[in-house]
């Protein structure tokens, strides 16, 4: 691979594929969503860290990943489902920035 080639998007350096998309917080769930879709591992560490352990890659090969669901209550950034085991919505930000309690209430049910 020639290295001083170099790709720019948008007036910026592209140094990976998720550079293609940008770096605003939807381009970045969208990357975040795509490598928990190809690497295992690191959705298994993500659930666990939001308190659902011991989910096996053979049963997470099963779920589903959503990105910018439509729903009535709103948009959401990223939905992790796997039918009958776990349903999880995450609220993605950019930075220290974290949701606001009523952000996060909408999606309880």
């Amino acid at each position: 691979m020639n290295r001083s080639l170099s790709l720019h998007a948008h007036n910026r350096r592209v140094d990976s594929p998720f550079g293609l998309v940008g770096t605003d917080e939807n381009a970045l769930t969208f990357a975040l969503g795509y490598t928990f879709q190809r690497c295992l591992p690191l959705l298994q560490w993500f659930l666990k860290q939001a308190g659902i352990a011991g989910v096996h890659r053979s049963s997470l090969q099963r779920a589903s990943i959503h990105l910018q669901r439509h729903r009535s209550e709103g948009v959401t950034d990223i939905e992790i489902h796997l039918p009958g085991h776990f349903h999880v919505i995450v609220e993605a930000k950019v930075g220290l920035s974290v949701p606001s309690i009523e952000q996060c209430r909408k999606y309880l049910r």
